[in-house]
């Protein structure tokens, strides 16, 4: 009987054709049994053949929208079989799977302002301990270093992380920080594509104890 889940999770595709080939490859030799998608996943005219390329792998797609896939909407990923979970949840063999869409913090408004708190109260009521947590940003602090010391990522991440204490946080946005760190109760995977990395795979047991994160490295032979 099956007891590990594993899980590609890969950010930042931003629709490029050796990116694509990359995830189509390590779908196909390693055999997840899903794909997450953090975000960022198509580029700006580059929308329904990247999404076409990604619902035709052989492999269950989850994703929420980052800060590239303005023109896109929840009904664009379920027109190629990509399942979207902004502000939502599945339970894919016992695993509770929430996320949210957007690159936040978002712009300095206060209308902007009022909806981010709106997004904080409905995140909280879906995050709990046992739940792997999917967004954009990295929550601020945690794998958000730009040029090695400024911090880009989201206060509001940050604050349902440090209440709400998920299991683990996957994101991207910040391409040079990828890899994972364990903040507390939380282990947060920055899974996004970069020169070096594909993507993060994650072994996760039914019981939600996390058996190995690795990063995929591109160079390497995946068989």
């Amino acid at each position: 009987m099956k007891t590990l889940i594993r899980i590609y999770a890969v950010a930042d595709i931003h629709g490029k054709a050796d990116r694509l080939a990359a995830v189509e490859k390590t779908v196909i030799e390693l055999k997840p049994d899903l794909l997450i998608l953090p975000g960022d996943i198509t580029g700006f005219f580059s929308k329904k053949q990247t999404l076409k390329k990604l619902g035709n792998l052989p492999v269950e797609t989850l994703a929420v929208r980052g800060n590239s896939d303005i023109l896109m909407s929840d009904r664009d990923f379920l027109s190629f079989g990509i399942v979207p979970l902004h502000l939502s949840q599945i339970r894919k063999d016992g695993i509770k799977i929430v996320g949210i869409s957007g690159a936040l913090p978002l712009p300095f408004h206060t209308r902007i302002r009022f909806k981010e708190h709106t997004l904080e109260k409905d995140l909280m009521a879906l995050v709990d301990a046992g739940t792997i947590l999917v967004v954009h940003s990295p929550p601020y602090g945690i794998r958000d270093e730009v040029a090695g010391a400024i911090h880009a990522g989201s206060h509001l991440i940050r604050n349902v992380v440090d209440r709400r204490r998920p299991k683990m946080v996957l994101c991207g946005h910040i391409h040079e920080r990828a890899g994972h760190s364990i903040a507390g109760h939380t282990t947060v995977v920055n899974c996004s594509f970069n020169k070096s990395s594909s993507g993060a795979l994650i072994e996760w047991d039914k019981k939600g104890f996390i058996a190995h994160v690795k990063n995929i490295q591109q160079q390497i032979n995946l068989i």
